[in-house]
């Protein structure tokens, strides 16, 4: 789990769509309420690590299906499903766009991370 992290962290590092001085404008300009930020970052630490491992990869790949999340960290993909939809329900995550799963075959529903 380290090492996955280890990747998300250089990944984020590299092109991550919302830097620290964005949020720092976002707060400061009334953007974005202080306690609306602090509920977000309590959810945030409330995640479970299967939850936050999902999540990050998300972030990492936006646009994966729940099968590609499925493959990449080696783990059952009826252990994905549920957490991508407590994801959701929580606001993290939201819906991409369809595309056809070559290995498949049929039409698979993608995410993409939200902040």
């Amino acid at each position: 789990m380290s090492y996955l992290m280890s990747i998300t962290l250089k990944k984020k590092k590299k092109g991550s769509k919302c830097r620290p001085e964005y949020q720092i404008f976002m707060r400061e300009s009334g953007m974005i309420q202080e306690t609306s930020l602090e509920a977000y970052y309590d959810l945030k630490n409330s995640l479970g690590d299967r939850q936050r491992m999902i999540l990050n990869i998300i972030k990492v790949y936006p646009g994966v299906s729940n099968h590609d999340i499925s493959c990449i960290l080696n783990i059952p993909i009826n252990s994905v499903t549920p957490r991508v939809k407590e994801l959701r329900a929580m606001g993290f995550v939201e819906f991409d766009h369809y595309k056809v799963d070559r290995r498949t075959g049929k039409r698979v529903m993608t995410w993409v991370a939200v902040l």
